[in-house]
């Protein structure tokens, strides 16, 4: 009998032991932390500062984009140019950075510019270029100019070499008179996005003496 009884205490203390770790675990789910301990809401203010960090980079790669596209651009090209940006700034290393931003004015689109910043390896990318033929040699332009290349357009006085840099090399080329007094017509054909889905939109840059004085598209 006292066996019996014995046996039953040992497992009433055990249940009751049991009961009082549960009881603990449960209650730390429910403590509330001093705001001044530094502990306090830790988990949830990084998450919040993390969401609001990206949040502001987001508004900011957007505000970029519209300035440098301008006013007129298409939600389309919108997105594109922030995928840009977002991929520059991923870019590691300063080799890395200066390469791209060597060859960046000769990639004449946007496209072309994340295909070559998505590509997996350095190697990769020198083929790219390789196949375009294009050195991703400094060039000397005016700061100016230096960044309406960098952004695919063209400028009254531009000459034909940073229209070359900035546009490509043209489809079609018309020389009036001797070629020495660089009166040309380039002619471009570009596939642009519209209401209808993608329009060919045919330029032609128009240049006196080796330097733009207009420009038509249609």
């Amino acid at each position: 009998m006292r066996k019996s009884g014995w046996i039953s205490t040992k497992v009433l203390v055990m249940r009751a032991c049991a009961s009082l770790a549960l009881l603990s675990l449960s209650s730390c789910a429910f403590v509330q932390r001093s705001p001044g301990s530094g502990y306090a809401f830790r988990e949830q203010e990084e998450a919040f500062g993390t969401q609001s960090v990206q949040k502001d980079r987001e508004r900011e790669f957007a505000a970029k984009a519209q300035i440098e596209l301008g006013g007129r651009a298409d939600s389309r090209s919108l997105e594109k140019r922030q995928l840009l940006l977002k991929a520059e700034r991923r870019l590691e290393g300063k080799q890395e950075r200066e390469r791209y931003f060597e060859a960046k004015p000769y990639l004449r689109s946007d496209d072309e510019r994340l295909h070559y910043l998505n590509l997996e390896s350095s190697v990769a990318r020198e083929r790219f270029l390789s196949a375009r033929k294009i050195g991703g040699e400094k060039i000397d332009h005016p700061p100016d100019v230096q960044m309406l290349i960098g952004q695919n357009d063209i400028m009254l006085g531009m000459t034909r070499a940073a229209v070359r840099d900035s546009w490509g090399p043209p489809d079609e080329v018309e020389v009036a008179g001797q070629p020495m007094y660089g009166n040309e017509r380039w002619h471009y054909t570009e596939q642009v996005t519209s209401s209808e889905g993608y329009a060919t939109e045919r330029r032609i840059v128009i240049f006196e003496a080796g330097r733009v004085v207009g420009w038509e598209t249609n």
